[in-house]
């Protein structure tokens, strides 16, 4: 394990030993950056998440998407966030970015070291949706992309 690594493993203990204060930071700066979202900070079980819907029209895009996002760091794993398109509804697709769940695959884990603020998958969210249109459209995801 090299220094970065480690440095992120506590940082992230910190996070979790301060769950409410990072949720507080992270909600405000997405609410900053997008005002289509509303968010707040629920208690589930003993941990927090930040849970937030809205509607998105993406520019180029043709109709309106209901977004959910949840955010926690109790997800475990890289990823804190779960995003989801609610209504119109999307069904899994294997050739769409789109895990089973129907939450949206914005990133590769790989690609990018530790958690990603919430404010940035929000905008891919944005960039996803373009894409999305235009595999309803075409029958193929434009962009890049990795197999897992």
């Amino acid at each position: 394990m090299n220094v970065i690594e480690t440095l992120e493993i506590f940082r992230l203990k910190s996070v979790l030993k301060t769950p409410y204060t990072f949720l507080c930071i992270e909600k405000v700066l997405a609410e900053n950056y997008f005002e289509w979202i509303n968010l707040k900070i629920v208690k589930h079980k003993e941990s927090y998440h930040l849970v937030g819907k809205g509607h998105l029209q993406p520019i180029g895009c043709k109709q309106s998407y209901e977004i959910q996002a949840i955010f926690s760091p109790f997800f475990g794993g890289n990823r804190f966030e779960s995003i989801k398109i609610l209504n119109p509804k999307i069904e899994f697709h294997p050739k769409i970015h789109m895990y089973r769940n129907t939450s949206l695959c914005l990133y590769h884990p790989k690609d990018h070291f530790g958690h990603i603020p919430l404010f940035k998958s929000l905008q891919w969210t944005s960039e996803w949706l373009v894409k999305y249109e235009f595999f309803k459209r075409f029958g193929i995801w434009i962009g890049d992309e990795v197999k897992h």
